[in-house]
């Protein structure tokens, strides 16, 4: 789990599209696919098998705040 008090302005809200995998909102934000997994976590989704309705509102972490957070991550392993 995330905590929920991280500074609202690390985050850029989102709502998404119709019939859009994480990959591809992954690659929106960040040029790169294989960070889906945070957004997923950070929105405290566990099935990611199950596409999000259209217009669903997501918090995307800026990529300073990604930075941050696999760092953080990576520390505790």
């Amino acid at each position: 789990r995330f905590p929920t008090n991280i500074d609202k302005q690390a985050f850029t809200v989102y709502h998404t599209q119709e019939d859009e995998p994480w990959t591809m909102i992954s690659f929106k934000f960040y040029n790169r696919i294989d960070l889906w997994w945070l957004i997923a976590a950070i929105n405290q989704i566990d099935d990611t098998f199950t596409p999000l309705p259209t217009g669903y509102k997501l918090m995307i972490p800026t990529p300073a705040a990604v930075r941050v957070i696999v760092d953080e991550i990576k520390s505790v392993i």
